[in-house]
């Protein structure tokens, strides 16, 4: 089952570090060598990102997260060297076809045996002051934090894509 998700907690994101709920979460903490927590459940896959046009400060990243365990988790936040601060957004349109984005706060439930889609149409994760500009054929790494599997680090890709 494929949904999009209501914001259930308040999320603060910025730079090397991430709040949740007033305590700072270390990284690194309970996850394997390839970034998946032991038994999480969680499969996150197809992260990518456009290359950035001449003078952009800013990126849309996008991926899918499944959840394959029987409990629920939450994607609370994320991070990445490649920019200052991420932040979850969704893109919107309005009844006469126009189109905006608006931040998030709260983190998304992820329902046992469910999928989180971020994509161009709906919620993505924007990466703020871009550290560099972003290369077709180049990647970065993206810290996402989750409630139960806790850090999870994929690698985004940067390519052009028509239909994404």
């Amino acid at each position: 089952m494929t949904r999009r998700l209501a914001p259930a907690l308040v999320l603060v994101v910025g730079g090397d570090r991430m709040w949740h709920r007033g305590a700072e979460r270390r990284p690194g903490s309970g996850c394997r060598r390839d970034g998946r927590p032991a038994g999480a459940g969680l499969r996150v896959t197809d992260p990518w990102v456009r290359p950035s046009p001449p003078g952009a400060d800013e990126a849309a990243i996008y991926l899918r997260i499944d959840n394959e365990s029987d409990v629920p988790d939450s994607l609370l936040g994320s991070n990445s060297p490649a920019c200052l601060s991420t932040h979850l957004h969704m893109t919107s349109e309005d009844s006469q076809g126009v189109s905006s984005m608006d931040p998030l706060t709260g983190a998304y439930e992820i329902a046992a045996h469910s999928t989180l889609e971020l994509d161009p149409l709906g919620i993505h994760v924007m990466c703020v002051e871009l550290a560099d500009p972003l290369v077709e054929g180049a990647s970065f790494p993206l810290n996402l934090w989750f409630e139960r599997a806790g850090k999870v680090v994929v690698e985004v890709a940067v390519e052009q894509r028509v239909d994404g």
